[in-house]
């Protein structure tokens, strides 16, 4: 088995909200709501990686 250099790589992050203290000034936030709830629950209670599906009768409250 034969191996072959490869040339140096770069690893990229988000920074747009380094170093940020009021968030709240922001528009380009997300605001919460019931859909936002209900989808961080469904992330808490695991139900991901059991393989259900995450359905909110909140839906359409997704982009207020």
């Amino acid at each position: 088995m034969q191996f072959e250099e490869i040339e140096q790589t770069n690893e990229y992050m988000e920074t747009h909200y380094y170093k940020k203290t009021n968030y709240s000034d922001s528009s380009d936030l997300v605001n919460v709501n019931s859909f936002w709830v209900d989808y961080a629950e469904y992330l808490v209670s695991g139900k991901q990686k059991q393989g259900s599906p995450f359905l909110s009768a909140n839906f359409v409250r997704n982009s207020e």
